[in-house]
C-alpha cells in the first residue's frame, strides 16, 4: 500500500491531483504493495492520484541577491541533444534530501561554490518549471559565498551575463528553461535570501 503523508513544502517525492483538477504536493511513502488513489484521513476528503515526477532543482547565480545585475549561465557537455546549448545549473533532488539542500550539493559539485539562497524563482506548477513529462525544476536565486566557479561536471563553459542585456536571450537556452530566463528578467526585486 502506499501510504501519503502531506508535507506544506512543495519539495516532494510525487505530485497529488485531487479529483477535479486541482494540485497540492505530498510526500510518497511507499510501505509495500499497489499504487493507488488513496484517502487521506486529516486532510479534507478527497481522493488523491499520485504521478512520480522527478524534483530538480536550479540556481540562477546572480552577482548579488540586493541588486543583482548578472546572471551566472552554464554550457552543457551532454546529453547530445542539449550539448552546447545553455542552462541554470543544478540537479536532481536525492531521496531523503530537501530541495535547498539538494542544490547546495549540486551546485558545490558542478561548480565548486557554496552558495546563499535567494528567493524562489516561481514556476507555473507546484513542483516549478516543467521540463518534460517527467520532471520539473524548482529554482532559487543565489549568490556565491565562498569559491570561485568553474565547470566542473556536466557543462564546458560558465558566463555572466548582463540580465537586462541582449546577451542574456541571445545564448542558445535549453527549450524548458528559457520560460525561467524571461521569468528572472522580469523580476523587480528578488529580495534577500538564506
Amino acid at each position: 500500500m502506499l501510504s501519503l503523508v502531506y508535507s506544506g513544502q512543495r519539495c516532494s517525492f510525487g505530485k497529488a491531483e485531487v479529483a477535479g483538477g486541482s494540485a497540492a504536493q505530498i510526500q510518497a511513502v511507499e510501505k509495500g504493495g499497489h499504487d493507488g488513489a488513496v484517502p487521506i484521513k486529516s486532510m479534507p476528503p478527497y481522493t488523491w492520484h499520485v504521478t512520480n515526477v522527478k524534483q530538480i532543482v536550479g540556481g540562477a547565480l546572480v552577482d548579488s541577491l540586493a541588486s543583482p545585475t548578472r546572471l551566472l549561465a552554464a554550457r552543457r557537455t551532454a546529453p547530445p541533444e542539449f550539448a552546447g546549448m545553455w542552462e541554470f545549473p543544478g540537479g536532481k533532488v536525492e531521496p531523503g534530501e530537501g530541495c535547498p539542500e539538494a542544490l547546495r550539493r549540486e551546485l558545490a559539485e558542478e561548480l565548486g561554490v557554496q552558495v546563499r539562497l535567494g528567493a524562489e524563482v516561481p514556476g507555473p506548477t507546484p513542483q516549478g518549471w516543467p521540463l518534460n513529462g517527467t520532471a520539473a525544476m524548482r529554482v532559487w536565486l543565489a549568490q556565491v559565498t565562498q569559491g570561485s566557479p568553474e565547470p566542473l561536471e556536466d557543462h564546458d563553459e560558465l558566463r555572466w551575463v548582463d540580465l537586462a542585456g541582449a546577451e542574456l536571450f541571445s545564448l542558445p537556452w535549453i527549450p524548458a528553461d528559457l520560460p525561467i530566463v524571461k521569468a528572472l528578467a522580469a523580476l523587480d526585486s528578488p529580495g534577500a535570501g538564506c
